[in-house]
């Protein structure tokens, strides 16, 4: 919290932070006297500064917002459309949840007016903290605060937040817990339905005004929730789940009869149509999986009992190949796509395909249960090791260097948050421009942008300990902040 200078020039107490201020507590700028001071009550998010363009604020319908305003001398103030005002102004905007009224500034000389936009936000959307420590190479953070690991889960949002943590668009998922959240490279937006271990339904697809397009699926039984990667082609990239009949798995200590769910990636076009798949079963052995999670299982097929081999959680495409990871196996793997050959594999159990790991400190056993593995231009491949079912193994964001030629993978970078741990499941880590990294801390309250040796310089703190299952830093040229706000105000009109 950072102490500020009200309008009237009594202390009050502005939060920095989304989710600080109470609804009753007016956020005002600090400065001089002769600076531009805004508040309003319910409180501004985050303060008043010039260099933020837009702000929340939680009103509620039929209650209004009342702006309070000094503006120096040389200056104006425009509310909406109105006209540009000097001087101390006290305003009152009706807004109900998703609307937004525009600030215009004009400042002394004649210099360029500049627009803000203050938006309602609704009462259930979570109120998240945010600390800057610099300025963040991502323009947008596309998250869905939505999971817990013990109910009752969040309201179901996805969000677009700027570089100060501010929601500049979200949209509320019917019937269904969003998450993995994705901006598309046409600037559309897709999430998962939440919907058991696999979900097993399909994608929700919409534009920015909130439009509904035709929903992504996979073809069988239902998309699985773990990802969805558009292609250079127009295509794009699904998990789904298949079961595998009448599987003897006595020597794992399960069953002699059981059913067994085979992880399956699919390529579809935009329409739908499946050009291509490929499926673990035949190259991924039964005696990969971890065993213990053949030894019990809260899954069932058809009443008998079903088990989840390798939970494929993320898929990559890299030209003639995919990268695939599978939190069931502990293991990273890399498929040719000409004809699904494993052609390496890193980390799980030994196998003929497996790289040998160098300068990891955990030796061969360097991953638990990880998620989001990604392959980069350098040759490197990264992912978030939730370091599950590894003692004394916190999570880590980790990349390696492959050497298919050597069948090495060298640990070439490595860290770790001192308020992380331990995470059960989910997170990703994107790397960005500079080497910087998005990571999303999974089964933690936590998102952050951080630098290359690990110093945050944008930190997403989640209230009630609500956790999002990935975040995405979306790239330039797809999302402009004219185009968010223009379909907001379409959703949400005033």
């Amino acid at each position: 919290m950072t102490r500020r200078r009200s309008l009237a020039g009594a202390a009050a107490v502005a939060c920095i932070a989304l989710a600080a201020c109470s609804n009753d507590t007016p956020a005002a700028s600090s400065g001089s006297a002769d600076e531009l001071a805004i508040s309003t009550t319910p409180g501004l998010n985050p303060a008043y500064k010039a260099t933020v363009p837009d702000y929340s604020v939680r009103c509620t319908a039929g209650e209004p917002v009342t702006l309070r305003a000094d503006v120096p001398e040389g200056q104006t103030l425009a509310v909406d459309d109105g006209p540009p005002e000097s001087g101390t102004l006290t305003k009152d905007v009706a807004l109900s949840p998703g609307q937004a009224f525009r600030l215009t500034v004009t400042a002394s000389g004649g210099a360029q007016a500049t627009t803000h936009y203050v938006r309602c936000v609704p009462g259930d959307l979570p109120r998240w903290r945010v600390k800057r420590n610099g300025t963040p190479v991502s323009q947008w953070i596309v998250f869905a605060p939505t999971e817990r690991e013990t109910g009752p889960r969040g309201a179901p949002y996805s969000v677009i937040a700027d570089s100060h943590g501010v929601p500049v668009w979200w949209a509320r998922a019917s019937g269904a817990t969003p998450l993995t959240t994705t901006v598309l490279p046409d600037g559309t937006v897709a999430w998962a339905r939440l919907g058991g271990p696999f979900s097993q339904t399909y994608w929700d697809h919409v534009k920015l005004d909130g439009t509904a397009l035709d929903p992504f699926n996979t073809v069988g039984e239902g998309a699985d929730h773990h990802d969805f990667q558009a292609l250079p082609n127009g295509n794009h990239l699904m998990i789904a789940y298949r079961p595998r009949l009448h599987v003897d798995l006595r020597r794992f200590g399960g069953p002699r009869d059981a059913t067994v769910y085979d992880g399956q990636v699919q390529e579809l076009t935009p329409e739908g149509r499946l050009v291509w798949s490929w499926s673990t079963k035949g190259h991924i052995a039964l005696d990969e999986t971890a065993l213990w999670r053949l030894k019990k299982t809260d899954l069932e097929h058809k009443g008998k009992p079903a088990f989840d081999l390798i939970h494929m959680n993320s898929v990559e495409y890299d030209g003639p190949n995919l990268l695939i990871s599978g939190k069931g196996v502990n293991a990273v793997y890399l498929v040719r796509r000409r004809d699904g050959k494993v052609l390496w594999k890193l980390g799980g159990s030994p196998t003929p395909e497996s790289l040998t790991v160098k300068r990891d400190p955990y030796g061969d056993k360097i991953f638990g249960a990880q998620h989001d593995a990604r392959m980069h231009p350098d040759g490197t491949v990264s992912l978030h090791d939730n370091g599950t079912f590894r003692h004394g193994h916190v999570p880590r964001i980790v990349r390696y260097r492959i050497d298919t030629r050597a069948r090495t993978a060298t640990l070439v970078q490595s860290f770790t948050n001192r308020r992380v741990k331990e995470s059960y499941c989910c997170g990703s880590a994107q790397r960005l421009s500079g080497g910087r990294w998005l990571v999303d801390w999974g089964a933690n309250p936590i998102i952050e942008e951080l630098r290359s040796g690990g110093k945050p310089v944008l930190t997403l703190t989640m209230p009630r300990k609500l956790f999002s299952y990935r975040a995405q830093s979306v790239g330039p040229g797809i999302l402009t902040r004219d185009a968010l706000r223009a379909g907001m105000d379409a959703a949400f009109p005033r």
